[in-house]
């Protein structure tokens, strides 16, 4: 198990109450609820910050090597890399 530790958060009443309200009709408390939401973002936030740039070529020569059949070699690598949970999946 993890270790916890503590977050503390400053917000106004009525926001307050919105997340209370929101808690309650999942069945959860003001702290679970805060820290599910904060985490779903914050990974939705870091998944969308990927990003590639590639010139002209570059993608050009990627294209390429995606439409070559995958080796042999490479096979056993690429199938236990998809069979794992992306990380966004946890």
């Amino acid at each position: 198990m993890a270790t916890t530790t503590t977050l503390n958060i400053r917000t106004t009443t009525d926001v307050k109450r919105l997340i209370q309200q929101a808690a309650e009709i999942v069945g959860s408390n003001k702290s679970e609820f805060a820290i599910q939401a904060a985490q779903e973002k914050a990974r939705e936030v870091l998944l969308d910050r990927v990003h590639f740039a590639l010139s002209d070529e570059q993608m050009e020569r990627f294209n390429n090597i995606c439409d070559q059949p995958l080796p042999a070699s490479s096979r056993k690598s690429v199938e236990r890399l998809l069979s794992r949970k992306a990380p966004w999946e946890s």
